[in-house]
């Protein structure tokens, strides 16, 4: 099994509450030089 990336937030707030109609979507940057996007686009 291989380990989960390290996040940063780009958008929104780290570790805040789910992506709901004021804050989506939130985006991430890998440490794998990748994005993460959280929510509907």
């Amino acid at each position: 099994m291989t380990e989960s990336p390290n996040l940063t937030c780009l958008t929104g707030k780290f570790n805040g509450p789910n992506c709901d109609d004021d804050d989506c979507p939130n985006v991430y940057a890998t440490d794998r030089d990748t994005f993460v996007v959280q929510g509907d686009y």
